[in-house]
C-alpha cells in the first residue's frame, strides 16, 4: 500500500493535479480549472497525497447537509495508483469522518460495473421508486399554464 496523507484542501498544485485527473476521465473531461475551482470551494473534500512527493493520488467529495444526506462525488484514483485498496480506503475515511457521523444516508452513482466494488465498500443497490431527473445548465423551462 502507497504511503498517503489525507487532506481536506487542497494547494495551487494539488488543484492543477486533480485537473488534470478529471481531464483523464470520460465523466469529467470537459471541466475548466476554474470549474473545479467552484466545485473545491462548494464540497468537503477528501484528497490522498503521497507522502514523499505531496502529489495528489486520489479524490473524492462530499455534497451534505451534515445530518440526513451525503451525496459522494467525483471519486478517482490516478492510473497509476489503481488497485492498491485507496479507493477502498477512500470510501471509509469518508464514511467514518466525525464531520458527516450524523449523516442518515450516504449516496453515489456509479457505473455498473463498479457495483461490485462499492458493494464492497457498504454501499446496497437501490430498489427504490424514485426516479433521479436532471436539469442542465442549458436546458429551458417549458411552462404550460
Amino acid at each position: 500500500m502507497t504511503d498517503f496523507d489525507i487532506i481536506h484542501e487542497l494547494n495551487e498544485e494539488q488543484i492543477a493535479a486533480l485537473h488534470q485527473l478529471f481531464l483523464n476521465e470520460w465523466w469529467s473531461s470537459s471541466r475548466s480549472l476554474q470549474e473545479v475551482k467552484m466545485v473545491l470551494a462548494h464540497s468537503f473534500s477528501f484528497g490522498f497525497v503521497e507522502k514523499q512527493t505531496a502529489l495528489l493520488i486520489a479524490y473524492a467529495r462530499v455534497i451534505t447537509d451534515y445530518s440526513q444526506f451525503a451525496l459522494i462525488c467525483d471519486v478517482v484514483v490516478a492510473k497509476a495508483f489503481r488497485n492498491k485498496s485507496l479507493g477502498m480506503c477512500l470510501m471509509r475515511e469518508i464514511t467514518s469522518h466525525h464531520k458527516l457521523a450524523d449523516v442518515a444516508k450516504f449516496e453515489l452513482r456509479c457505473l455498473p460495473e463498479l457495483v461490485p466494488f462499492y458493494t464492497k465498500c457498504g454501499f446496497l443497490t437501490s430498489e427504490q421508486e424514485l426516479i433521479t431527473m436532471t436539469r442542465g445548465k442549458y436546458d429551458r423551462i417549458r411552462c404550460t399554464a
